[in-house]
């Protein structure tokens, strides 16, 4: 949930400028243990069968259908290029 959240951060920061993106580790990891740290002190309530519980689901049907349409398009490719 953290990684997640990280990610977007960076991903919205290095849109506006690339400096953020380049520097301030320091900051960055502080924030990511920081966050994961925080994660331990999360109910258990939030991650049952809550809202969270059924993004996740979904997100992970989703997930592994694009897997699946990658090694496909994967094999086509190589199948192409070999033969």
């Amino acid at each position: 949930f953290v990684l997640a959240c990280f990610f977007l951060f960076m991903t919205i920061s290095t849109v506006t400028g690339k400096g953020f993106h380049r520097g301030f580790w320091g900051i960055k990891l502080l924030a990511v243990f920081i966050g994961l740290t925080l994660c331990f002190f999360i109910p258990n309530s939030f991650f049952d069968n809550s809202g969270y519980a059924w993004i996740a689901r979904v997100a992970s049907m989703l997930f592994l259908c694009l897997q699946i349409l990658i090694l496909i398009d994967f094999s086509y490719a190589t199948n192409e290029g070999l033969v």
